[in-house]
């Protein structure tokens, strides 16, 4: 078994490409591709028979009602084609479907003799698989007889949201279960553990059938399809699928513990170079990371993880060596005071209350000595778009931006709505966007998307900051972008609102900036272009590799899993 562990551990090497692994043997086994045929086995054409009298005693008993026929033909919808031996039926041919009840609340107990599950109930720990608790009860059996759950039966959501949890649990002791919920019951002539494998692989989502409320109900559930197996092959599909199971848990558990040692590296490994002291430290842990990044950056959170290192180091003044012929950030923020009080005179912006100096509280780090620490609407013009809803016109006119239409650091106009040339003009007044711009999307769940406005655009914008430099001179937009990323962790924590969250103008306003020799600037952004592109190299190789181990993961899947037993004995 060690042996055959490592060998699969080169193969499925992530813990999700092992639960892709267990979707497979699913899918393999009610195909029946996962043990062999025994042809001494009786055939599901004679077990369907069989159940198909058992149904029709019990209506004659009046235990359980007569059903509508599936009038829906079963030649027609085959999936696939099924090994000899083997039939399709439609469910509610063969099992029953019963829907729960609400119970009278002065009913309930927190113990008792019957267990009452509500769908929150199914998520408790101790009831997956197989239900074994509730946290309500009920003790009057007698008037809720005819409401049981009965044993050998399968419980899923039907109503609401928590269908999509596609929560599937077994029943082997009679149960209550509310309205939201509905049962399969499975006949004595098919194996219940077989069944439920077989619905582990259907989506509960794709079956709902509701509008505003989603909804599954017995004619979403009856026609499906469901491939029979003789009863013997169906016992021993599910041994089958146990021995699998335990052995993908074990699989798991290993790169579990591989990962988490992995990641163990990666983040030291990125955090000795962040703490770097001096400028050796730095190079050797630099050097360190780059030689192996092959082996630190094996995952795409790996190589976010290095993204944010290299924004780090490069808004601290890490990334690139200082020039001390460069004109220090001082002189740089002399000069765009002067442009800023122009600007003033010509009333051209507006003049805003002096900010408190940084302390040292507020200064995340140490910078070097040519830089300049200073708060944003020092340096930067920071503004918004327009506070009010203008009407939307169907043709022509002007686009309203907001946060919703940036695409991967660019402007998608597809879904933009327009204003007309009156409502545009108003509000380019407050807040008119140029070229060499950087817009900010300061509400919802995209906050901190950015886009670099590289060309002249006629746009408006709504929800979104507009930062503009005094002067072209007073520094790299693309460096501002790079600043931007780096705190963006920070600016969320700080964002307000709940279920829309937003970040304030005055929030970005007062942001503390490590101000870089105009210089400086260019180089840290020239390296942190060259450092990103080879993060988009990485990441390409990782999802290149990703889908050929998926491929290969099917061919071994394939080759390994149809032989005899003896393979993991």
């Amino acid at each position: 078994m060690s042996m055959l562990l490592e060998h699969f551990e080169r193969i499925f090497d992530t813990p999700e490409s092992v639960e892709k692994l267990e979707e497979l043997i699913l899918d393999m086994a009610i195909r029946g591709k996962l043990v062999q045929q025994d042809p001494n086995d009786e055939p599901a054409s004679e077990l369907l028979e069989q159940i198909g009298k058992e149904k029709e005693r019990l209506i004659e008993e009046k235990k359980i009602k007569r059903e509508k026929p599936l009038l829906i033909s079963i030649d027609a919808e085959r999936p696939y084609e099924l090994p000899q031996g083997w039939e399709w039926i439609r469910l509610g041919e063969v099992v029953f479907l019963k829907s729960g009840n609400t119970i009278a609340k002065e009913d309930e107990e927190i113990t008792g003799n019957l267990p009452y599950l509500k769908v929150r109930d199914m998520g408790l720990n101790e009831n997956n698989p197989s239900i074994i608790t509730s946290t309500r009860y009920i003790n009057d059996i007698d008037k809720y007889s005819k409401h049981i759950i009965p044993e050998r039966s399968i419980i899923f959501p039907k109503r609401g949201g928590a269908i999509a949890t596609n929560r599937k649990r077994l029943v082997l002791n009679g149960i209550l279960v509310d309205s939201n919920v509905m049962a399969i019951i499975v006949p004595n002539k098919l194996s219940l553990n077989y069944i439920y494998q077989w619905f582990n692989t259907i989506d509960l989502w794709s079956l709902n059938s509701g509008t505003s409320v989603p909804q599954i109900n017995n004619k979403d559930i009856a026609p499906l399809m469901l491939p029979v197996p003789p009863f013997n092959e169906q016992k021993r599909i599910v041994e089958k699928i146990t021995q699998l199971r335990n052995f993908c848990g074990e699989l798991k558990k290993r790169l579990e513990s591989k990962y988490r040692r992995e990641e163990r590296l990666n983040l030291s490994s990125f955090s000795f170079v962040e703490k770097s002291v001096s400028e050796d430290e730095l190079q050797e842990s630099l050097q360190f990371v780059i030689s192996n990044l092959q082996t630190l950056c094996t995952e795409t959170n790996h190589v976010k993880q290095l993204r944010k290192t290299i924004l780090s180091l490069a808004v601290r003044g890490k990334l690139v060596p200082q020039d001390f012929n460069n004109e220090p950030a001082s002189v740089l923020l002399e000069k765009v005071k002067v442009e800023k009080e122009h600007l003033i005179q010509e009333k051209k912006i507006k003049k805003e209350k002096s900010l408190p100096p940084i302390s040292d509280e507020e200064k995340p780090f140490e910078i070097p000595k040519e830089w300049e620490w200073v708060r944003f609407s020092e340096i930067i013009d920071v503004r918004d778009g327009t506070h009010d809803t203008p009407k939307y016109i169907e043709e022509g006119g002007y686009p309203l931006v907001t946060g919703k239409d940036f695409y991967t650091g660019e402007l998608n106009f597809t879904k933009t709505k327009y204003i007309s040339k009156q409502d545009y003009l108003k509000i380019i007044q407050r807040s008119n966007v140029d070229k060499g711009d950087i817009l900010f999307s300061m509400i919802g769940g995209n906050i901190g998307s950015m886009v670099l406005i590289k060309e002249d655009l006629e746009i408006a914008i709504k929800n979104v900051a507009l930062f503009k430099r005094y002067t072209e001179k007073s520094f790299f937009p693309e460096y501002l972008m790079s600043y931007l990323r780096s705190v963006l962790d920070y600016i969320k924590s700080q964002s307000k609102g709940g279920a829309q969250p937003f970040v304030s103008l005055t929030l970005l306003r007062k942001l503390p900036f490590a101000l870089p020799p105009l210089n400086e600037q260019k180089r840290i952004v020239e390296k942190v272009n060259q450092l990103m592109e080879l993060c988009d190299e990485l990441e390409q190789k990782i999802e290149q590799s990703k889908q050929e181990s998926e491929n290969l993961m099917k061919a071994v899947l394939q080759e390994a899993f149809t032989v005899k037993d003896e393979v993991l004995n």
